[in-house]
């Protein structure tokens, strides 16, 4: 039988396994999340370097549009023809030519007239220009020593040089071009010795790439772009990026557009994609361990209680089996004296008589329990309600019961109304209800020399009998446990005072399934009291 300390022992076993679960549900839970944060991360790359790579392509479409309507300009015409680009074509802000020969602007000229616009490229691009003039005079140097010793030095360096440059093919590319934070681009074609060029409107190829950017991204996310210094050109989605704000995936546009990157925005990103699965997996976890805890512990009590119901069971059959081996002594011991005539005194054998008498009440009233208690538990007890005047019925059933209390010692003090008092009942029941009280009270009582039994009308009808005694009297704690089935509050082997504990839990059972009910109150003085509550008209369980 399980016992208390093996019930712990058995609780801490189960709660140390399920602690040893659920801390390894979340080590994988951890696992699986920063897995899914890893793939969130990498999937939202892949889509930031496809939306990097066609914003790419839609860049290097303009400038290679732009480079192949330039080089396919005719050296001659190519002042007149650039003249009038920036006003002809959006992608266009300004136009120039590079002499290489004589290492200076040729347009715009710097030393004639020019536009704001025009004065601001001539400055913009200063260093550039003078980076070039520097190389290409170097080279032009070399180049003259090589293979003219003797000639004139300028002359001849002019006409190597045009003859060199005229044997190369036409090459052509992209500079970027950093004034600040903002970024410029500058095209070019170098032919026979002149670089003509373009740069680009910058307002112009971002509305380009408008076409090719993602749509709605969502209430909590956002895609941008974003310049050299973090700013952002363009976004979509209904995130509010906040000045300074990291993006959670960002990736460079280089070469095409150097320093800028097309950037993911996301609450939580790309954690929030692992906020919803974490959250539902660790639910799912602790719903697990509580469902192993609760489960566990309602097994262990099922257990426990079980185990208090074989014990309380052997000790009903022990009990049990002493209370029917006592009579049944007593009473083979008298028969076999008065069959052998040992006794003579009629007095004597008149006692013999009642003893024995006595005794087979008593073994009936405890079959009567045991074979009430089964046809209780598996609902057979069947019920013949009628009408029963309890001030007539009472005070005939207590003086049956009279004399066997009178010989324990107790006093009977019955109380009863002036008025007829009627209730709707099982008579056979409600006696053996009452019955198991008088037991109760001569097994436990009889100590206290008086037993008061008083029948009183019920507020709002029905009746109240109501059995005191002056015995020891039942803890506060203990008025509810003294009727459960086999309960009783000395529970050894070798109690003074026999019992099943039965009694009160059928008296009980009894008056319930009759629309009534029995409890157990303190009384005034010391002792107990047992209230049996009646209804008018008692809608009886017929079927038990």
């Amino acid at each position: 039988m399980l016992k208390a300390s093996s019930l712990r022992v058995g609780f801490a076993l189960l709660a140390g396994a399920t602690l040893a679960i659920g801390a390894l549900s979340l080590r994988l839970l951890r696992h699986e999340e920063t897995r899914l944060a890893d793939e969130t991360r990498r999937a939202l790359e892949g889509r930031a370097q496809i939306i990097a790579d066609d914003l790419q392509l839609a860049v290097r479409a303009a400038q290679d549009e732009l480079l192949s309507r330039l080089a396919a300009l005719p050296a001659a015409e190519l002042p007149r023809a650039l003249a009038g680009w920036s006003d002809a074509n959006p992608l266009v802000r300004n136009t120039f030519i590079w002499n290489q020969l004589l290492r200076r602007l040729e347009q715009p000229n710097p030393d004639a007239p020019t536009t704001a616009e025009e004065k601001s490229f001539i400055q913009r691009y200063s260093h550039l220009f003078a980076a070039r003039l520097d190389a290409l005079l170097r080279a032009g140097e070399r180049e003259a020593s090589l293979a003219l010793a003797h000639a004139s030095a300028r002359v001849q360096l002019l006409n190597v040089a045009q003859q060199a440059y005229e044997a190369k093919p036409v090459r052509r590319g992209w500079i970027p071009w950093f004034e600040g934070d903002q970024l410029f681009l500058l095209g070019w074609v170098e032919q026979n010795g002149r670089v003509a060029g373009v740069e680009l409107e910058t307002a112009a190829l971002l509305a380009r790439l408008l076409a090719v950017f993602p749509g709605e991204a969502g209430a909590d996310r956002a895609w941008a772009l974003l310049d050299g210094a973090g700013n952002v050109l363009h976004q979509t989605g209904g995130l509010d990026i906040g000045k300074g704000q990291a993006p959670a995936v960002a990736v460079s546009l280089s070469p095409s557009l150097p320093h800028w990157q097309v950037a993911f925005f996301g609450a939580g990103a790309p954690m929030a994609a692992a906020g919803s699965y974490r959250l539902v997996t660790t639910l799912l976890v602790v719903a697990l361990l509580l469902t192993i805890l609760a489960g566990g512990a309602l097994l262990l009590l099922e257990a426990g209680r079980k185990a208090r119901e074989a014990r309380q069971k052997t000790s009903f059959v022990a009990n049990v089996s002493h209370e029917l081996k006592t009579p049944l002594t007593t009473l083979r011991m008298y028969a076999e004296l008065l069959r052998e005539g040992r006794v003579r005194e009629p007095e004597q054998r008149q006692h013999y008589l009642d003893v024995m008498v006595t005794e087979c009440a008593r073994l009936t009233r405890l079959v009567n329990n045991m074979l009430d208690f089964g046809r209780l538990e598996q609902h057979r007890r069947t019920y013949a309600v009628e009408p029963l005047e309890l001030a007539v019925w009472l005070p005939a059933f207590l003086e049956a019961q009279r004399l066997r209390l009178e010989e324990a010692g107790l006093q009977l003090v019955m109380q009863l109304p002036a008025e007829p008092l009627a209730v709707r009942t099982d008579r056979d029941a409600l006696e053996q209800a009452v019955l198991n009280l008088l037991d109760n009270a001569l097994k436990y009582a009889a100590d206290g020399k008086q037993l008061e039994i008083a029948l009183l009308p019920a507020a709002g009808g029905g009746a109240q009998l109501e059995v005191g005694d002056r015995g020891p009297g039942v803890p506060e704690e203990l008025r509810e446990k003294i009727f459960e089935k086999f309960y009783r509050l000395d529970q050894s082997l070798t109690a003074r005072v026999p019992g099943s504990g039965l009694g009160l839990s059928i008296a009980r059972r009894l008056l319930r399934d009759l629309g009534g009910n029995l409890v157990c109150l303190p009384r005034a003085g010391g002792g107990a009291c047992f209230r049996v509550t009646l209804p008018a008209f008692a809608a009886a369980n017929c079927a038990g």
